[in-house]
């Protein structure tokens, strides 16, 4: 099973992780009552949400946090391994609050952190501090409030004191910590929270790019729209294309729509119609290699919608305008009821619905157009962060 976890991070294929599944659900039933048994109940909860990412059953991210939970509470035997346990509880019900918006999971998760003994092992005390920051981010993107961004970073900064140079830890941490820098400069505007944020995405030394490069294309392309350099537009692209690339992009559908989002936004700055064109490739390219039910599929529909919406809005074809309208009205359809990203995706269908509006003048286009905006606004958290209403683009997963 071990094996196979340590394979799908590179070739993420359904049956790779239905045999994972299936021998770790092997492994914790033969091996109730032994010392390593939370063990093997993290290692399948690791497979189990792998296997959401892929196919979207909420059941599979159910029972991982089902397993976890039970772990931290019934494990005895191997206490020592708690704070371990818990870093993955929290990592988990993150992801989990993703899905409906459910704060609960959220408070439960906060009290498990604060529920760990003060005793630790080596790596334990990294593994619990980017936990924590995750949490406190999700927090943060839930409510808005400048504290849990101040401990986001800070919980970040501290996971990466306890991290080897360039191991697999170490790069998800740092994804954290860029996403977390990355929000801060929104929030605020300082330039060198978004150069911070820059310098961890792209790795240095022994550290590879987080996010095989698709973070630190996705920072240089913000920092391009705002100083116009070409420099960060040319390493913007240079990242993106690493990060598409790599052994993992021909299985990973989340490397190459990555890279179409950073060309979608070099058109924007400068004009080039092939970039928009391959973006738009690349995106449906994604959707391809996406189960249908796969919990990124929103995003990618919306990302695909966009850049169908910016080349019908210069070249005017219809059948673009059909096809952004039909793939955000599919994203919208397909995220869950609570989601936080649900007010974005309403954001974008309603730009397209005008646009459409603007071409046929018909009413029940307008009708849409202004209960779409009326829900958006409506669906917007209480005191979320500045920005919130348009679904964030950023590339990879945080974990």
């Amino acid at each position: 099973m071990l094996g196979l976890l340590r394979q799908i991070e590179h070739r993420s294929r359904p049956a790779l992780v239905d045999e994972a599944v299936r021998l770790g659900r092997t492994a914790v039933s033969a091996g109730r009552g032994i010392a390593d048994h939370p063990v093997f109940v993290a290692h399948l909860a690791e497979a189990l949400s792998r296997r959401w990412e892929l196919r979207g059953c909420v059941a599979d991210l159910d029972e991982a946090v089902d397993l976890l939970r039970d772990a931290v509470h019934g494990d005895r035997v191997g206490a020592a391994r708690t704070p371990d346990l818990v870093a993955n509880l929290v990592q988990l019900s993150v992801l989990r609050h993703r899905i409906d918006g459910a704060v609960g999971g959220l408070g439960a998760a906060l009290r498990e952190l604060a529920a760990l003994p003060p005793a630790w092992r080596r790596g334990q005390r990294g593994a619990v501090a980017g936990a924590e920051a995750h949490l406190a981010l999700a927090r943060y993107r839930q409510d808005g409030r400048p504290a849990d961004l101040a401990t986001a970073v800070a919980a970040a900064r501290r996971s990466l004191l306890d991290v080897l140079p360039g191991s697999g830890p170490g790069a998800a941490r740092r994804s954290v910590l860029a996403a977390a820098l990355f929000l801060r400069f929104e929030a605020t505007g300082r330039g060198r929270d978004l150069d911070e944020a820059i310098a961890v995405a792209s790795g240095d030394g022994d550290d590879p790019p987080a996010g095989g490069g698709t973070i630190a294309a996705a920072l240089l392309d913000a920092r391009y729209e705002r100083s116009g350099d070409p420099r960060d537009a040319a390493a913007a692209i240079r990242f993106a294309r690493s990060g598409s690339t790599g052994a993992r992009a021909a299985d990973d559908p989340i490397a190459g729509q990555g890279l179409a989002v950073i060309l979608h936004g070099r058109f924007d700055i400068r004009g080039c119609f092939a970039d928009l064109d391959e973006a738009v490739r690349r995106h449906r390219a994604a959707l391809r290699r996406l189960d249908r039910a796969a919990p990124v599929r929103p995003l990618v529909l919306n990302n695909l919608g966009a850049a169908l919406q910016d080349r019908y809005f210069y070249r005017h074809h219809p059948r673009d305008l059909a096809a952004a309208v039909a793939a955000h009205e599919e994203a919208l359809a397909t995220c869950p009821p609570g989601s936080p990203d649900r007010a974005g995706l309403m954001h974008t269908l309603a730009a397209a619905v005008r646009l459409r509006y603007e071409r046929s003048r018909r009413s029940v286009d307008l009708a849409r157009l202004v209960a779409l905006n009326e829900d958006a606004v409506a669906a917007v958290p209480a005191g979320a962060p500045r920005g919130s209403s348009t679904p964030s683009t950023w590339p990879g997963r945080t974990c």
